[in-house]
C-alpha cells in the first residue's frame, strides 16, 4: 500500500474512532438523562401523593371545624331568643319598677352586644375556613398540573434515541469493527 493510501486509511480510521466514541459518550449522557427523569417523575408522583393525603386531612378538619361550631351556633340561637324573651318582659314590666326596668335594659343591650359579636365571629370564622379551603384546593391542582407537566417530560426524555449517528452510520461502524476485528486474528495467525 502506498504512502499516500496509508495516510487516508489512518484518517479515516481515526474519523471512525472519533466518530464511535463521540456516539458513545452520547448514549451515556442519554441514559444518564434518563435516569435523572425516572427519578424526577418518582419524585414529582410521590410529592402528588402527598399534597393529596394532605389536602385530604385538612378537608377532614375543616369538616371537624365546622361540627365543632354547631354549639356556638345554637348558643347564638339561645341567645337571640333570650334577648327576645328579655325585650318582652321589658315591655310587659315597664309598669314595674325604675330599678327593673334600667337593669334589664342594659341586660339587653349587653345580650344584643354579645349576640351580634357571636353572629360576626361565626360569619369570619367560616369565611377564613373556605377560603383556607379554596386556597387549598388551588395548590393542590397547580400540583398535580406540574407532576402531569414533569411525567410528560419524563416521557419525552425516555424517548430520547441515545444513537447520536443515522443508523446507516452505526451500521457501517459495526460492519468496520467485524472487518477489522477479523483482518486483525489474519495478521495474529500469519504473525504480523
Amino acid at each position: 500500500m502506498s504512502r499516500a493510501g496509508q495516510t487516508a486509511l489512518a484518517l479515516f480510521v481515526g474519523g471512525l474512532l472519533g466518530i464511535a466514541a463521540l456516539s458513545y459518550t452520547t448514549r451515556r449522557e442519554v441514559a444518564a438523562l434518563k435516569a435523572a427523569g425516572d427519578s424526577a417523575r418518582a419524585a414529582a408522583v410521590a410529592r402528588d401523593s402527598a399534597a393529596s393525603a394532605a389536602s385530604d386531612s385538612m378537608g377532614a378538619i375543616i369538616d371537624s371545624l365546622q361540627s365543632s361550631k354547631a354549639p356556638v351556633t345554637v348558643r347564638i340561637t339561645v341567645d337571640s331568643a333570650a334577648q327576645d324573651s328579655l325585650k318582652r318582659a321589658l315591655a310587659a314590666g315597664l309598669r314595674s319598677q325604675h330599678d327593673t326596668i334600667a337593669n334589664q335594659a342594659a341586660q339587653i343591650v349587653h345580650l344584643e352586644t354579645e349576640v351580634r359579636d357571636l353572629k360576626a365571629n361565626a360569619r369570619t370564622d367560616s369565611l377564613s375556613l373556605w377560603t383556607a379551603l379554596a386556597r387549598s384546593r388551588l395548590l393542590e391542582d397547580s400540583l398535580h398540573a406540574q407532576t402531569r407537566e414533569v411525567v410528560r417530560l419524563n416521557g419525552r426524555i425516555q424517548d430520547l434515541d441515545g444513537h447520536a449517528l443515522p443508523k446507516w452510520l452505526r451500521v457501517s461502524f459495526d460492519v468496520a469493527q467485524k472487518v477489522l476485528a477479523a483482518k486483525g486474528l489474519v495478521d495474529l495467525a500469519r504473525g504480523k
